[in-house]
């Protein structure tokens, strides 16, 4: 992305959100947009990673999915003390 663009496409995303937004909503709007723009850039200059090397460093659960360096212990039950 072009600096010179940026003025154009923050207006555009603002002009997109509803009247009721917040300054945190648009500031997620732009950071989404930021972080495309980043991963665009590092896909078209070959940073990327194999899918299958992601896949082999995690555990994927129904629910979750963490590094696979994360050890996984039972919930254990405290008893709070009143």
């Amino acid at each position: 992305m072009q600096s010179s663009n940026i003025k154009k496409i923050a207006h555009k995303l603002i002009d997109q959100l509803p009247d009721d937004s917040t300054w945190n909503d648009a500031i997620y709007e732009m950071v989404v947009r930021r972080e495309i723009d980043l991963g665009l850039a590092d896909s078209e200059a070959g940073r990327t990673t194999r899918v299958d090397d992601v896949r082999n460093g995690l555990v994927i659960t129904s629910q979750f999915c963490i590094p696979a360096s994360v050890r996984l212990r039972p919930f254990l039950n405290h008893k709070s003390s009143k």
